[in-house]
C-alpha cells in the first residue's frame, strides 16, 4: 500500500474523473440541466456517494 499524503485531494480528483463519464456530447464535457447526462451524474451523486455528512448540508428555503 502506497502512503498519500493527500487523500482529499486524490479523492476529488476521482469523483471529478467519474462524474466526467457522463457528457451530453461525444469527446467533450456538456451536461445540461434535466438532460440524459445530468440525470445520470445526479443518480452517482445521490445513490453513490451519499455519506452522513450529506445530512448536514440544507438549501434555504424559497420564502
Amino acid at each position: 500500500m502506497t502512503w498519500n499524503p493527500h487523500p482529499l485531494g486524490q479523492s476529488i480528483l476521482d469523483r471529478a474523473e467519474a462524474l466526467a463519464q457522463f457528457s451530453d456530447m461525444e469527446g467533450g464535457l456538456t451536461c445540461a440541466f434535466l438532460t440524459p447526462a445530468h440525470r445520470s451524474a445526479q443518480a452517482l451523486l445521490a445513490n453513490g456517494w451519499k455519506r452522513p455528512v450529506w445530512r448536514c448540508v440544507s438549501m434555504p428555503s424559497a420564502t
